[in-house]
């Protein structure tokens, strides 16, 4: 694919527009078109929209989209809206701008014409969404320069490879309804990019009509989506719409900025129009819930809004996996959760769709792997993350980043999870082919890392070792051994999977850092992170089960907001160890739900989780406290772990098709829970536990024969279709 590069050298805060034309075959009517660029595209083929990209890509390893297009013999057009950002952003380096496309017939490739122009309708305002996103777009005058040739310069992104995991979807747009609409005047002046985010919450939404800048409407989204708002609007005369938009309303109006963003913020876009119809599109899309509508023009003019309609970026849809518990509010934490997971859904998993759309390997290695397996079944989509990781790893030191791959972050705990995760993540039915691929840079990392933890444990030497908020690691860090510690128990059995011929070297890593791991342990003060993981990893004796449970019961009792006088998380530097996360839940309730504490964790799920749906949460914040991120891919946990524990299927793929683990775990108040357990080919699995004192009774339809194994070892093997079992109580708190 040779890439075709914006037009006089411009890369900073520019926008172009292709059209790329072909001849398509009279004997074949499908056309494959192959597409990547920089920073963002949307594109349409023959005036039909056909989606939005790119994909995240390491700037060394550029992934296509690809499309396969039913069209008739003859002329088509390509036309593709290019914005180069010129800077680093979250999802990708400081790219030039660029597009390439190919359009294959039946797998041969057509000749292509190009053309291009420059869209200075577009102003370099110098101010960006936030430093973690690209710039403004700020159309301010409609002017249109002539269509020439693209440049063709001596500038390599490599070849291309194919996307990995499923292709990127376009949804059809979700009708938007008003929720609130009047005439405003703005009350902040100055130059329109003093401070735009400023201008549009300072404005006086109730003006009278004589005095009224223009007209504004607001829209509810349900919940915070990820995408772009599609606005068709009729104006007569000049004016500028502007779209703002907001994870929540503040005092009641929305305020278009973002905290913790590092720096200022302005999620809106501005739009000049003039005489007639227009279509109003962000490229872009924003993470909000709700949006605003402002709409400025002078005396009487004319306003239509015929239109208004949200179009969903998000690549998950309905989930196949589904709970009942007979408890209203636990199936509302569980729904909340699949709302947090699909909002989370981008190209890749991230972290949060508002603040950043980053891609942290922490959130999907801890949450975003056992969410989408649970909820979809098929895990693809989280290997594109594995894949890249693996890149990034091997395009500079060796060590994935705990953050890629745009702006990058050294994460020692992140790159050690995502070493775990793919064992896991072929547990789940993810291809052994997917964790081949990635076995050198897991090798590598290790490697890295290893080298640098002291000889006493310390953990010093690595970079930031982030556990949970809260935790300080320095000297031998108890919690961060146990982290590689895992990672190497993982590597091991990977490699034992793949055959590979290095396992007694990493034996050998292994049992040294076990040694270190034992001789902390052993010390007083291991506290509830090391306990936690400790207690998850089955590390501590079966007579020692009880009191690392209470430890972890206790702390959690005394943690807000289960204990509202507890210590309150109101930004990241709060630094006690008096609090508790949703970060780290995905760890201390896994490890309480092993050792027989459900009914704890249920009272758990439903003092704070349920707090958060009290102060009017749609989606899981990122912390109990509304004034961080209000919706995280890490806050989920409660969704997987009722979906592991309470209906009671943990995959084990890698063991053969059909293999589960009994993870069952009942509680009193539980008598009966139901639920839907995807496979990856699609199919379902349908379960029924009626929970007794004496005995639990389980009743599995399935489309295909199943091998569960106990907690004894003990293999049911079931024929497809409907079996029941009768087993031994589950284990109850």
């Amino acid at each position: 694919m040779q890439p075709r590069w914006l037009p006089s050298g411009a890369t900073d805060d520019v926008h172009a527009e292709f059209r790329v034309s072909w001849d398509q075959p009279a004997d074949i009517d499908v056309a494959e078109v192959r597409v990547v660029g920089a920073s963002r595209y949307r594109m349409s083929v023959d005036g039909i929209l056909v989606g939005d990209g790119p994909v995240r890509f390491a700037p060394a390893h550029a992934r296509y989209q690809s499309w396969s297009l039913r069209v008739g013999a003859g002329p088509h057009v390509l036309t593709v809206r290019v914005h180069s950002f010129g800077v680093e952003t979250r999802m990708l380096a400081a790219i030039p701008g660029f597009l390439a496309v190919t359009v294959l017939a039946e797998g041969a490739e057509l000749p292509l014409r190009w053309e291009c122009r420059r869209a200075t309708e577009y102003l370099q305002t110098g101010r960006r969404v936030s430093p973690l996103f690209g710039p403004l777009e700020w159309a301010d005058q409609p002017v249109e320069l002539p269509w020439e040739e693209p440049d063709v310069v001596d500038r390599d992104i490599g070849e291309p490879g194919p996307l990995v995991g499923p292709p990127t979807t376009t949804s059809r747009p979700q009708v938007l309804e008003a929720t609130a609409y009047g005439m405003f005047a703005d009350r902040f002046t100055g130059y329109d990019i003093d401070d735009p985010a400023v201008q549009v919450m300072l404005a006086d939404l109730g003006a009278d009509h004589q005095h009224a800048d223009g007209w504004w409407v607001r829209f509810d989204l349900g919940r915070t989506r990820l995408g772009t708002p599609h606005i068709a609007i009729r104006v007569e005369g000049d004016g500028v719409v502007v779209v703002a938009g907001a994870p929540t309303l503040v005092d009641g109006r929305v305020a278009p900025v973002v905290p913790l963003s590092t720096g200022p913020t302005a999620l809106l876009s501005r739009f000049a129009v003039g005489s007639g119809e227009h279509v109003i599109e962000p490229l872009s899309p924003f993470g909000v819930q709700h949006l605003e509508l402002r709409v400025y023009m002078a005396g009487d003019t004319d306003i239509e809004l015929s239109e208004a309609c949200w179009r969903s970026h998000e690549q998950l849809g309905p989930p196949l996996g589904f709970l009942s518990t007979g408890d209203e509010l636990l199936d509302r934490i569980w729904w909340a959760g699949v709302d947090t997971v699909r909002a989370c859904s981008d190209d890749v998993l991230v972290d949060t769709p508002t603040r950043e759309r980053g891609q942290w390997l922490g959130d999907i290695a801890a949450c975003g792997l056992e969410s989408v397996s649970a909820l979809y079944g098929d895990v693809s989509y989280v290997g594109r993350t594995l894949r890249m990781a693996a890149d990034c790893a091997v395009d500079h030191d060796g060590i994935v980043p705990g953050l890629f791959p745009g702006q990058r972050a050294e994460v020692a705990t992140f790159a050690a999870q995502w070493v775990g995760s793919l064992r896991r993540f072929h547990e789940c039915g993810g291809s052994l082919d997917v964790v081949a691929d990635c076995r050198a840079a897991a090798s590598s990392t290790l490697t890295a890392l290893l080298d640098n933890v002291g000889a006493d444990g310390s953990t010093d030497g690595l970079p930031w070792c982030f556990v949970d908020w809260g935790h300080e690691a320095a000297g031998a860090d108890l919690p961060t051994l146990l982290v590689l510690r895992r990672a190497l128990v993982d590597h091991v059995a990977t490699g034992n999977l793949l055959g590979a011929d290095d396992g007694p070297a990493w034996q050998t890593r292994l049992t040294d850092v076990s040694t270190l791991t034992d001789g902390v342990m052993s010390q007083p003060g291991v506290g509830f992170h090391g306990t936690a993981l400790a207690l998850r990893d089955g590390l501590i004796g079966s007579d020692e089960i009880g009191a690392a449970a209470d430890l972890l019961e206790s702390h959690l009792r005394s943690t807000y907001p289960f204990d509202p006088g507890g210590v309150r998380q109101r930004d990241p530097a709060v630094r006690s160890t008096a609090i508790a996360t949703p970060y780290f839940a995905n760890v201390s309730l896994d490890a309480l739900l092993r050792a027989g504490r459900a009914e704890f964790v249920v009272e758990y799920w439903r003092r704070c989780w349920g707090w958060m749906l009290d102060q009017g949460a749609t989606t899981w914040w990122e912390v109990f406290d509304d004034r961080w991120s209000r919706c995280h891919l890490w806050s989920a946990a409660p969704t997987w772990q009722m979906s592991r524990r309470l209906v009671g299927l943990s995959p084990r793929f890698d063991r053969g098709a059909g293999h589960f683990d009994l993870a069952g775990s009942a509680v009193p108040r539980l008598t009966v829970v139901s639920g839907l357990v995807p496979l990856p080919d699609g199919g379902v699995i349908d379960v029924t536990w009626n929970h007794g004192v004496s005995s639990s009774t389980l009743r599995v339809a399935s489309p295909i024969p199943l091998v569960l194994t106990g907690n004894d070892g003990r293999r049911h093997e079931l024929r497809a279709g409907t079996s029941d079992l009768t087993l031994p109580p589950v284990s109850r708190s």
